[in-house]
């Protein structure tokens, strides 16, 4: 008897599981359900005036699949995200707009996805990356978290990284290259040249564009339209006559290939986006119009 009950009590667990198994089929649906986004109005706003003109989808809400999880990153903030999303419309894309005479060109050459990053990234080495622009698709912008509308430097990053952009998909002339040539020092730029005076003298606009050839080509792009007249010309009498000539042949290039290349007129871009920079100022950033 006690052994017939020990047998039971061994096997009907057994015949329990074989039971379960052979009568409960796998449920092919996930039982992970998203969240579903609510559309709020600064959506509708980016519908609008991104992807319907643009093409450009603006991603503000922390995508961690799109973040680079290398760095320790914070979401953006939503007002702040609103503000520089209205600046870059109005003090970068539509300068573009406004010197090519239609939204085409923009439509058809910048990146087709913004990702707004609430915080800087921070390298090993200390120095933060503001910016990046990833295979001409996706322009990110750090440090969001902490726009000032009266001191920024956001629409100077989206020149900057449009630079790399129409660099890489027409190759910038490799005479560019060889006027630094073997002057390119890499991740030790900053200890390199510690002032941007140093830099200068040497025949770079600021020490990252001695970076490497790619870098100096866009900055170059960037500075130069990014300044007034005379304070263009205050740099390049900061550099002395060696820097300036450095930085003139370096400057001739980039002209000609934004010319020749993509139809840009450096001067009316210049005209342009620093009457727009200076009237940026005074938007009020904060309502969706």
């Amino acid at each position: 008897m006690k052994k017939f009950i020990l047998y039971v009590l061994i096997t009907l667990p057994a015949t329990l599981w074989l039971g379960s198994c052979s009568e409960d089929a796998l449920n092919s649906e996930s039982t992970i359900k998203e969240t579903p986004r609510v559309e709020n109005e600064f959506d509708r706003w980016l519908f609008k005036n991104y992807v319907i003109p643009y093409n450009i989808q603006v991603m503000y809400r922390m995508e961690d699949i799109e973040s680079d999880m290398s760095y320790n990153l914070v979401p953006a903030e939503y007002d702040k995200s609103v503000q520089i999303a209205k600046l870059v419309r109005f003090a970068g894309l539509e300068a573009f707009d406004e010197v090519t005479g239609s939204q085409d060109f923009i439509h058809d050459n910048f990146p087709k996805s913004f990702l707004f990053i609430g915080s800087g990234a921070v390298r090993n080495n200390g120095s933060e990356i503001l910016g990046a622009a990833e295979g001409g698709e996706k322009m990110i912008f750090y440090r969001v978290n902490f726009f000032d509308q009266q001191n920024n430097d956001v629409v100077g990053l989206v020149f900057h990284e449009f630079g790399h952009i129409l660099d890489a998909r027409k190759p910038r002339p490799k005479d560019f290259d060889e006027v630094s040539g073997s002057g390119y020092v890499g991740d030790v730029y900053d200890t390199h040249y510690t002032s941007r005076e140093a830099a200068l003298r040497a025949g770079f606009l600021t020490p990252y564009a001695a970076h490497s050839a790619a870098e100096d080509f866009t900055i170059t792009f960037g500075e130069y339209f990014y300044h007034t007249s005379a304070e263009w010309e205050a740099l390049l009498t900061t550099a002395g006559a060696d820097g300036r000539a450095i930085i003139m042949s370096k400057f001739e290039i980039v002209y000609a290939y934004m010319r020749d290349e993509w139809n840009l007129d450096l001067d009316e871009l210049r005209t342009v986006s620093l009457r727009r920079k200076d009237e940026a100022k005074n938007l009020d950033l904060t309502i969706l119009d």
